[in-house]
């Protein structure tokens, strides 16, 4: 249900620019889909374990025209960010080894974790040709709003019992933050007052995913999204 007003905000929102844009010399709009890998930088690498996951982001955008080589971007992203870790700092009485200490790597929770975010992007665009036909480099940082998070999260106790935790003691994700990213594009003129767009880009969420470590001890192996992505896009004068 959030998805589908999510959606319908989308178009409402590009009727909306397209209408103004028509009498803007300035201003244009577009419409991109981002596929991306998923990765993450553990706070303790040597303890956690992370399976690649692929997101995507969809982006609608208004763009502003400051001079002939700087535009300036914004407009509406929904973004799914997507997690598969194995974190090995839970600590039990079966892990303990007399004479040697505990065995770091016999028990570890299992999260897998689907996150939607509503994104407002800001971002800075350069191009250094004035040609129709032209390359640009991007910079700018999104702020994310969680709308949603679903997923598990698994105890496995010595390798050898699972417990599947509940949702209110497994660990939750910030509700607001912030990626940074940075892109290098062509854009190629289709004609029509539309260009169309390809940009390799990546992107960095310099806070920790996690806010919530449940009932876990609050030294958990913590991490940070980075994220590459292919941008695909058409940009309306």
């Amino acid at each position: 249900m959030k998805l589908k007003r999510l959606l319908i905000g989308i178009f409402a929102l590009i009727f909306l620019v397209k209408a103004y844009t028509q009498s803007n010399d300035k201003i244009s709009w577009g419409l991109s889909f981002t596929p991306k890998v998923n990765m993450v930088i553990f706070d303790d690498k040597d303890l956690g374990r992370n399976d690649t996951q692929f997101g995507l982001n969809i982006q609608t955008s208004i763009i502003y025209q400051l001079n002939k080589k700087l535009y300036l971007e914004s407009g509406l992203l929904y973004s799914l960010d997507r997690l598969d870790i194995v974190d090995y700092t839970p600590r039990l009485a079966c892990d303990f080894i007399e004479g040697v200490g505990y065995d770091l790597y016999n028990s570890w929770y299992e999260d897998k974790l689907d996150i939607h975010y509503l994104g407002l992007p800001l971002q800075l665009k350069y191009y250094p040709s004035s040609q129709s036909d032209r390359f640009f480099m991007r910079f700018g940082m999104t702020h994310l709003i969680k709308i949603s998070q679903s997923g598990s999260s698994i105890l496995s106790e010595c390798g050898i019992n699972e417990l599947e935790l509940d949702e209110n003691i497994a660990k939750k994700t910030l509700s607001v933050t912030n990626k940074l990213s940075l892109g290098f594009g062509f854009e190629i003129d289709s004609g029509a007052n539309t260009k169309l767009m390809l940009e390799p880009e990546i992107a960095y969420q310099p806070v920790e995913i996690f806010d919530d470590p449940g009932f876990r001890d609050p030294t958990l192996n913590n991490l940070r999204f980075i994220d590459l992505g292919l941008r695909i896009g058409v940009v309306f004068k």
